[in-house]
């Protein structure tokens, strides 16, 4: 069984200007005529003292009711990575929704409405999907 651990975890520090302005972090070099530009526009600030609880070998005592979260195995095997390139919508839409809806449906019934919101939106400004058993979801 694992350890407990007490730490300290930093937050993102939320400013008014972000009601206008989204927060950012350049994940790049800058080019030599940007110098000068900031390479995030937000602070961070260190919270209290906090337990980590390690749950392993625990996972079947937390549940949704009581901890707001539970622990379930999806099914995905060890090992195995979403390509960053290549063929990674279409293992999500034809493997990981599904497999979620099912996760879900086993879970909470078949009777829930399953909504995944659009994972695309960067590169799709199309409507979010439903997915439904009739779906083959």
């Amino acid at each position: 069984m694992g350890v407990d651990r007490l730490t300290r975890f930093n937050y993102f520090k939320w400013e008014p200007k972000f009601a206008h302005v989204k927060p950012y972090v350049l994940l790049m070099d800058k080019p030599a005529a940007h110098h000068g530009f900031p390479e995030t526009n937000f602070d961070v600030e260190t919270g209290p003292d906090e337990v980590v609880v390690d749950m392993r070998g625990r996972e079947a005592e937390f549940n949704l009711d009581r901890h707001g979260f539970a622990v379930r195995k999806s099914g995905w095997p060890l090992g195995v990575e979403l390509p960053l390139v290549g063929d990674a919508e279409g293992l999500v839409q034809d493997w990981y929704l599904p497999a979620m809806q099912r996760m879900l449906e086993d879970e909470f019934g078949d009777a829930i409405e399953t909504f995944f919101f659009d994972w695309r939106v960067s590169r799709c400004a199309g409507p979010a999907r439903r997915c439904t058993a009739s779906d083959g979801c």
